[in-house]
């Protein structure tokens, strides 16, 4: 694509303001994950970090809502807009997902959760970590650091595997615990595991971005 000057300009303001919208969105689930081991660790009415959740989760839709409206209205775009339609979307798909955890828990009014909760929390704070320094130099990636990050993205997202199969047979071999109890907290740790799935997705999209670039 031969551009002028004015175009070149204008294709460069336009990458910062989608690069700048992915960055702060990825911020918005770093301050949700760390809220959410916090809920995880204390569901109780009194803690404050439901409400963070919830927040930075609004304040996410607000930068998706943000992100489509200057792709509608941007003409040339550095980035494929697929891409970029595909980026804010599952960024999105991450808060949601936490949004989602703390509410079925609060719904349910589940006040202790299995031990491994916590090893989720933890997980998802380390794989937002490595996407939000991925985002933060889009414009320089190497594929050597791409990567390493898919690399220790997947080892992450294993470890959530391996959490949910340990938490679930401990659910199933514990004959205390009432059926609806059962059934409410398999779908809090199976959706705590999807969102170890949401960033393997977002990686997946960044390192499609990457290879583009590369060309």
């Amino acid at each position: 694509m031969n551009l002028d000057k004015k175009e070149r300009t204008m294709l460069n303001k336009n990458r910062r303001s989608f690069e700048k919208l992915f960055s702060d969105h990825i911020q918005c689930s770093c301050a949700a994950a760390e809220a959410l081991k916090n809920f995880l660790n204390d569901p109780s009415a009194e803690n404050p970090a439901f409400s963070v959740i919830v927040e930075q989760e609004s304040l996410g839709d607000e930068i998706t809502r943000q992100t489509h409206e200057l792709l509608d209205r941007t003409y040339i775009t550095d980035f494929d807009k697929s891409d970029v339609e595909r980026l804010i979307t599952k960024l999105d798909d991450i808060l949601d997902g936490m949004k989602t955890v703390v509410k079925r828990v609060r719904n349910y009014n589940i006040v202790i959760l299995p031990p491994l909760a916590s090893e989720f929390a933890d997980t998802i704070i380390g794989m937002v970590a490595i996407l939000q320094n991925l985002i933060r130099g889009l414009s320089s990636l190497k594929s050597s650091s791409m990567q390493e990050a898919i690399r220790s993205i997947r080892s992450l997202e294993e470890s959530a595997d391996g959490f949910l199969n340990s938490s679930l047979e401990a659910l199933f071999r514990d004959e205390t615990i009432a059926t609806k109890k059962f059934i409410a907290l398999k779908e809090i740790l199976e959706r705590l595991e999807k969102i170890t799935d949401y960033c393997q997705d977002v990686i997946d999209v960044i390192s499609s971005i990457v290879r583009k670039e590369a060309r």
